[in-house]
């Protein structure tokens, strides 16, 4: 035998050993010798093995199974020549199993902080096309985004060729020992059971089947959150190959398996139901239902094949009270159901029983129970029911008719009675800010009033309950009160499905649910609703509000997933639909503020202006100027007016719309929170500091109270603190701020998302701002690794791709960049916009320069021009100016900087900050030149016109300076230049910058008018 075939066979042994002793720790103390016995079988190695380490240590750990795996003569997973997987480094091992060793590690190479548990896949899988496998498949898992559900965050092979999955660190007990040392409640139980039912069925939605449920599977936190390990792992490590499926059935976990997974058959979405109800079972009884009484194997198979278990509520230690025994039973023992058909068709139906009978209503598996029984008798007896049946058909049949429509008519008149006399309309009405305007103790008043009276005069009338919790969810939503808003919507929605109530009815349950999920920032539940609902809607209701209101949600969710040009389009047919819709006008204004959200995320000014404009006329006209949704559309002017640099304005309508919301809604109603933001990046924009500090810091406040601490707004609002933080050099703070923010952005919008990357590239110009290059030099591999990513994906939106190609070309260190993969991503951003978007043309035509083509680039930067965002852009006529001067025709850049000025002064008239910013363009050509008297002119007029609105550290009067130093250096006026460069940097470092660099420019031209300076033509 070979070094690697007797290195293979050391391996397998310590597998299965690994295997034994997780098996006999999961039985108790006295059982666990005589099911090694029996398990190990004639391999007296084996045994000797496994009986030192339980006598040993009674809870192997990674120590002891090193040991042992030595005296095997096995490579154990953890014997590694390198602490380090890709960009992470173990710390210490934190548990191991049959599915590999896991340790808890970090981030080694400094791009940000964050602790995750690497788990080294056994030898017995590790293979080459593994390697490949996961790399094609990390990407897909890493999209399980769901709360309850630990994030696969990276995968790969390490360089001792060992896979490796990196996954989100969760501090939590397993599930079963969490609820017998908390001592909870039957209630308590079933809460926590339904969050990882919902999470299971969240991941079978993505077609992502977890095939290894099992307590040690399922963490339950101090916090009493769950967390489901592992998911997909098992998916990851199918494959065709005969030899490595074996090995995959091998590591999963017996006790635990579904009689199809014993008897080698595909795993499906019915699998998992089966180990839930295994999971239900053990915590409603302590026992398991399989298993107990033997301790081998063959046994064990048997038993899960072919035992029927017994019924929860029977055995000694039930936690199951007497009058929900039968509901609980039977949901126990539909999901435990041998063949995978007759178990519940999802896990979706299997917690919406669990719910019914929590709510006192009807389950589902009664009747399968019945019908379940009844089959098995019908087998027996066919022939002489068969008859028996022809005659009961008839009879039964009119009479149930009769008896339905009698049912129905008095149902009908009592409901009607009953929601008139709760006064409904009148009394819940009352309570929306659009009616309250502001008047607290009656909002107030009637909410409780109305919450109350649904929780106790309607308790026997669910049908009226149900409509009663519609409008209290709807009422709580237009407040922004989402934790009482989602009570009232999650009851509805159970009272639709046990009431089984129309498909209109679970329609406005679902489209309340829509609006809660986008609200509350919970973007995958909202894709999946909103896309259900369009769906559902367009085929049946295709004229009216609530499908094209739908449409308009999808166009949000679809933006929240980072494909704004998609939304964009989506969110155009959902106004142009509710325009149609007579009664519409409402619901048309929210499309169309969507719309304003939407066009200023691309960046598209010039187009946002008039729709943002006739969004605010039209809400004033339509709703009244008190009305609350006109909060939003004063916040999306201001935005607006920003974006356009006409910042004393943008100011006002801010100031306008908190004001406003304040009044009708409250400050912590999120439309309030939004606007608090939008003034506070105003201020920072005028160098108001303190003032934009102030707004920051309640702002993160008010926040963190209504919205919660993991929010997207709060994480905006922390961002933006951070900033302000940076900029006076409190540095320990904002690294706390940042880094929460980051984390929030990761979880809510995933790694490929335009606004996580604006989040990097703050985070790298904090460090740099530090002084940390080498956290710099990391963050920029990490965001360069993230557009070498981009590159594989089929669709990506185009404001993602084109900045990710600009992060290519213009990071620094220059060394970095890479000017081939900016082409490539830049290519696409502008084929994705019809080679209409300048953003993308202008990052094109700099890929292209960098590559070495001027000739491309100067091409593909003027064909940028011809939209009008282009002139209004600084940062394109600069790199335009120099791109001409450096590579361009002779008379080509003059007549560049003519067709500037002339358009400018045509489309921005009253732009007095856009004149001063071509005026100082049109200096430094002359500077250029020669030309320091034209020069100087032009940039005395320029900081005259900026002076108006902004200090003098604004970055453009910076510049303005430092061209003014150079001029008069060259006349001939040195005094004159150091005196302002002087007066200058006292004032920049007094107060923060907009940029860190402009003091050590300022003082750097200082230094240089101390130097000979060449002559000049234009000093003569």
């Amino acid at each position: 035998m070979g070094d690697d075939d007797a290195r293979g066979a050391a391996n397998a042994r310590f597998q299965r050993l690994s295997r034994l002793l997780d098996e006999a720790l999961d039985l108790p103390a006295d059982a666990r010798a005589a099911y090694l016995q029996s398990a190990a079988g004639d391999d007296a190695t084996l045994l000797a093995a496994a009986q030192a380490a339980l006598a040993d240590e009674p809870s192997p750990g990674a120590g002891l199974r090193l040991q042992v795996a030595a005296a095997l003569g096995a490579e154990p997973d953890d014997a590694r020549g390198s602490e380090r997987c890709g960009p992470w480094r173990l710390l210490h091992s934190i548990g191991s199993g049959g599915m590999g060793e896991v340790f808890l590690a970090e981030r080694a190479d400094g791009a940000f902080e964050q602790q995750v548990a690497v788990k080294l896949l056994p030898a017995a899988v590790r293979t080459r096309e593994l390697g490949l496998r996961l790399e094609r498949e990390r990407q897909i898992l890493a999209r399980l985004e769901h709360p309850n559900i630990a994030r696969l965050i990276d995968g790969g092979v390490a360089a001792d060729g060992t896979p490796y999955l990196a996954l989100e660190y969760v501090e939590g007990v397993p599930i079963d020992r969490f609820c017998a040392e908390a001592g909870l409640t039957l209630q308590a139980k079933l809460a926590i059971f339904l969050k990882m039912c919902d999470a299971v069925a969240y991941a079978h939605a993505r077609l992502a089947v977890h095939r290894d449920l099992k307590p040690t599977n399922v963490l339950v936190t101090r916090e009493g959150e769950v967390k489901l390990l592992d998911f997909g792992i098992a998916k990851l490590l199918e494959e065709d190959d005969l030899g490595l499926t074996r090995s995959v059935d091998h590591l999963l976990t017996p006790r635990y398996a579904a009689p199809e997974q014993v008897e080698g058959r595909a795993a499906t979405t019915a699998t998992d139901v089966h180990a839930l109800g295994l999971l239900l079972f053990e915590l409603l009884t302590g026992e398991r239902p399989f298993g107990a009484q033997t301790t081998s194997a063959l046994s064990l198979a048997r038993e899960i094949v072919e035992r029927q278990p017994a019924r929860p509520s029977q055995l000694a230690r039930s936690a199951v009270p007497r009058g929900a025994s039968r509901d609980l039973d039977e949901i126990c023992l539909k999901a435990l159901r041998k063949r995978p058909e007759e178990r519940y068709a999802s896990v979706t139906a299997l917690a919406d029983d669990i719910r019914r009978s929590l709510a006192g209503y009807p389950v589902t598996a009664l009747a399968g129970a019945r019908l379940y029984r009844a089959r098995k008798f019908v087998a027996r007896h066919r022939l002489a029911i068969a008859g028996a049946s022809l005659a009961f058909v008839g009879l039964a049949t009119g009479l149930l008719v009769a008896l339905a429509q009698r049912d129905r008519a008095r149902a009908s008149e009592e409901r009607s009675r009953a929601i008139q006399g709760f006064l409904v309309d009148d009394l819940l009405l009352a309570a929306t800010p659009e009616e309250a305007r502001g008047r607290k103790p009656l909002v107030q008043e009637a909410l409780a009033l109305a919450a109350r009276r649904a929780a106790s005069a309607l308790a026997t009338q669910p049908e009226v309950e149900h409509h009663v919790r519609g409008v209290l969810g709807e009422a709580f939503l237009r407040l922004g009160e989402l934790d009482l808003a989602r009570e009232q919507i999650d009851r509805e929605r159970e009272l639709t499905q046990s009431l089984r109530l129309s498909t209109e009815a679970s329609r406005s349950g679902d489209m309340r649910a829509l609006k809660l999920f986008l609200a509350r920032a919970q973007n995958a539940a909202a894709a999946e609703l909103a896309e259900k609902l369009d769906r559902e809607l367009a085929a049946g209701a295709p004229a009216s509000e609530s499908r094209w209101l739908a449409h308009a949600y999808l166009g949000l969710a679809v933006q929240r997933q980072g494909n704004y040009a998609a939304a964009e389009s989506l969110l155009r047919e959902a106004e142009a639909g509710l325009g149609s819709v007579p009664g519409a006008g409402r619901a048309r204004l929210e499309a169309l503020a969507l719309l304003v959200a939407n066009l200023t995320l691309q960046r598209k000014d010039i187009e946002t202006e008039p729709v943002a404009r006739r969004l605010l006329e039209e809400t004033g006209a339509l709703l009244g100027v008190d009305h609350p949704d006109r909060v939003r559309a004063l916040d999306s002017w201001a935005q607006t007016l920003r974006r356009l640099r006409r910042r004393p304005e943008a100011r006002a309508a801010a100031e306008q719309a908190i004001a406003l919301g304040e009044r009708v809604l409250s400050p912590t109603h999120p439309a309030t929170l939004n606007s608090r933001l939008t003034l506070a990046f105003i201020l920072w924009d005028l160098r108001d500091f303190s003032a934009a500090e102030a707004q920051g810091e309640e702002l993160l406040r008010l926040a963190t109270a209504a919205l919660g601490a993991t929010h997207p707004t709060t994480a905006r609002a922390e961002e933006l603190f951070a900033i302000l933080l940076s900029s006076r050099g409190e540095f320990d703070r904002a690294a706390e701020l940042y880094a929460r923010s980051l984390r929030t952005f990761r979880a809510a919008y995933g790694d490929l998302h335009s606004v996580t990357l604006r989040t990097l590239r703050n985070q790298i110009s904090f460090a740099r701002r530090r002084g940390n290059e080498a956290a710099v030099e990391a963050g920029n591999r990490f965001i360069l690794t993230l557009a070498h990513q981009a590159l594989a994906e089929p669709e990506l939106d185009p404001v993602l791709t084109s900045d990710l190609a600009y992060f290519a070309v213009s990071c620094d260190p220059p060394e970095q960049r890479e000017p081939a993969l900016a082409v490539a991503l830049a290519e696409r951003a502008v084929s994705a916009t019809a080679r209409k978007w300048p953003d993308a043309l202008s990052t094109l035509s700099l890929a292209h320069e960098l590559s070495g083509d001027p000739a491309r680039a100067i091409a593909v930067m003027l064909e940028a021009f011809e939209n009008p965002d282009s002139w209004l852009a600084s940062g394109f006529a600069r790199r335009a100016h120099r791109l001409l001067d450096e590579h361009g025709e002779p008379g080509a850049t003059e007549a560049f900087l003519d067709k500037l000025a002339a358009s400018r002064r045509t489309l921005y008239p009253d732009d007095r900050n856009l004149e001063g910013e071509t005026l100082l363009l049109l200096a430094n050509h002359d500077l250029d030149r020669g030309r320091a008297d034209a020069a100087l002119a032009k940039l005395d007029e320029a900081d005259r016109l900026l002076a108006q609105d902004n200090p003098p550290t604004n970055s453009h009067r910076v510049d303005i300076a430092l061209a003014a130093a150079d001029a008069l250096g060259d006349l001939g006026r040195g005094p004159e230049a150091k005196e302002r460069l002087s007066r200058l940097l006292k004032l920049l470092e007094s107060e923060p910058a907009s940029d860190p660099d402009d003091p050590k420019m300022v003082a750097a031209a200082l230094a240089g008018l101390d130097q000979p300076r060449p002559s000049s033509p234009g000093a003569h």
